[in-house]
């Protein structure tokens, strides 16, 4: 395929009115820059406050859906802001549906917004406040230049501590295998434990410690506020946290090895800045030296909130649900309820994951033959920090015989009608009024239904699921059968099972957080057309209406309207 523009006579009209501008002369291009760029001009007027740097205008082959790009010098990146470590200048221009038309107009937009750049970057107070603005980037950046000594670079901090804590916080750290990175945690066990419940290696462990301390949030925040040795560091500590030599009480509690991984993290927001305080190297040299890090927070709040709606979360962090099925829909489902931050499962399944299952199953081959409850289980620790997840390879039935403390819901994913008898069985005899939710699918995927019932109402021991609930009544052959006890199966995709989990998740969601706490039926159909189209001559049950233009339909009933007679 040749390297061609993907529009010709758009780069040719902006090049021919380029070569013809009094303030732009053209420049030769690099053999590196000639892959992605068709031409460059240089702005013949030279900008004092820029440091006498003349800036390039490249044109793309990809122009106009790539806006013209403006190029500084590398030199300028943390001098002035907008400016990336290449030299790019950061302009925020996007692509627009008329710039075929116009390209000229689309080239336009950059200059003008380039020329409005260089007159505000004349003011040191627009600067500063720019910076401070995307002060979490510009960091990045600091970092990414820095070359601390041999042997003490690390080029992350995994942070997981209270976010709240207005006081200043000391917690373990240690090097994770690579130790290009570290891990901060304050929680029981400290970072081992955080570590490995995540599935981290540790390779030699050498214990070390984070001192973390709240920067103000009006506290300005740039390259010329930014602490760059330890003195000034120290300083800044004993200013924010009213502590007269905190930062060296600290360093000096104790005789750290030189490898130790020591860090100092401020919190400013939802974002961290961090050093690695690195040991004096020399007899002449009484203080030890700080080198930049990236620090990315791995706490509850901000993986699964991003610090929003955090009462939400905290009121599902503390919610305890039992998953009965960890198969195509109870697998995604128990990740959607973990993901929004449901802090506790048990998950109870007694099946191995089989090759067979990979077609609609999270899993894949890697876990052939364990568990599918213990193999998911441990993919969801691995994924999701902070959660707390049990698995039994057992039945359902087992489980509910066992004697386990109710939770707060019960998921039935197993579309089994022992599991939904027994389940009913428990509520109304010992178990209590604890919610249950029971999920399954029609073959092929043609309805979903998601069965909620709380309080003193009861599922119908006569298990009325077929003719209360489904759509159609579905002959004994629509199930595939395998040579094997129990080898059946019916037909659907994951794409199926992902929005029947998406659907139920919603309602289960719902549920916990107590918005909604009816005892209902909702369930997900597809058209008339659809039933027939997969199983010719088909019975149904119920006459559904889909709106005209419409595939399928949420329908939402009472449990009461819902079984009727039942």
């Amino acid at each position: 395929m040749s390297n061609s523009p993907l529009d010709q006579s758009a780069i040719d009209r902006v090049r021919s009115w380029l070569d013809a501008s009094d303030t732009v002369a053209a420049v030769g291009l690099s053999v590196a820059q000639r892959a992605q760029h068709i031409a460059a001009w240089q702005l013949k007027e030279d900008y004092p406050h820029l440091g006498g740097v003349r800036p390039r205008i490249f044109l793309s082959r990809d122009f106009p859906f790539s806006p013209l790009r403006i190029e500084l010098e590398p030199s300028c990146c943390l001098r002035l802001p907008h400016i990336e470590a290449n030299g790019n200048f950061c302009h925020g221009v996007v692509a627009a549906p008329n710039d075929l038309d116009d390209p000229v107009k689309a080239a336009g937009r950059v200059l003008e917004q380039f020329l409005d750049y260089v007159r505000r970057s004349a003011d040191p107070e627009w600067v500063e406040e720019e910076f401070h603005r995307e002060s979490h980037d510009y960091w990045l950046r600091y970092v990414d230049a820095s070359s601390p000594p041999k042997g003490y670079r690390t080029d992350e901090i995994l942070l997981e501590i209270d976010p709240d804590a207005k006081k200043p916080q000391r917690a373990g750290a240690l090097h994770l295998g690579s130790r290009a990175r570290a891990i901060v945690s304050s929680r029981d066990g400290g970072p081992k434990a955080a570590a490995e419940a995540i599935g981290w290696s540790l390779g030699t462990i050498v214990h070390g410690s984070a001192l973390i301390a709240r920067l103000p949030e009006d506290r300005r925040w740039t390259p010329s506020t930014w602490p760059k040795s330890f003195e000034s560091l120290s300083a800044l500590l004993d200013e924010i946290t009213d502590t007269t030599g905190i930062l060296t009480a600290w360093y000096g509690s104790r005789q750290w090895p030189n490898e130790a991984p020591l860090f100092v993290v401020l919190l400013q927001g939802s974002v961290g800045f961090g050093w690695r305080v690195i040991p004096y190297s020399t007899r002449a040299s009484s203080q030890p030296r700080v080198a930049p890090v990236k620090v990315s927070r791995i706490d509850r709040r901000w993986t699964l909130a991003r610090d929003h709606q955090s009462e939400q979360l905290d009121v599902l962090t503390h919610k305890r649900v039992v998953v009965f099925g960890c198969g195509s829909v109870g697998a995604p489902m128990i990740e959607l309820l973990a993901r929004a931050g449901v802090g506790s499962f048990e998950v109870i399944d007694p099946d191995l994951m089989r090759p067979e299952n990979i077609s609609r199953h999270p899993l894949g081959i890697q876990s052939n033959g364990g568990y599918k409850a213990t193999e998911f289980c441990q993919r969801l620790k691995n994924s999701v920090p902070g959660v707390k997840i049990t698995s039994h390879t057992m039945t359902a039935q087992s489980w509910l015989a066992g004697g386990h403390p109710p939770p707060d819901l019960i998921l039935d994913c197993t579309g089994d009608r022992a599991v939904r008898m027994a389940t009913a069985h428990a509520r109304a005899l010992g178990f209590g009024p604890v919610p249950n939710m029971m999920i399954w699918m029609e073959p092929f995927g043609a309805a979903a239904h998601v069965v909620t019932i709380v309080g003193s109402d009861q599922w119908p021991g006569s298990d009325p699921a077929e003719t209360a609930i489904n759509v159609a009544y579905w002959p004994d052959d629509v199930e595939v059968r395998h040579p094997g006890c129990g080898q059946g199966f019916h037909l659907y995709g994951m794409a199926d099972a992902w929005e029947t989990a998406a659907v139920a998740t919603r309602r289960a969601i719902a549920l916990l957080r107590e918005d909604d706490t009816r005892s209902d039926v909702v369930s997900l159909i597809q058209s008339r057309g659809y039933f027939e189209r997969v199983w010719p001559g088909i019975t149904f049950h119920r006459q559904i209406l889909i709106p005209s233009g419409a595939e399928s339909v949420v329908e939402r009933r009472s449990l009461a309207e819902a079984l009727g007679g039942f």
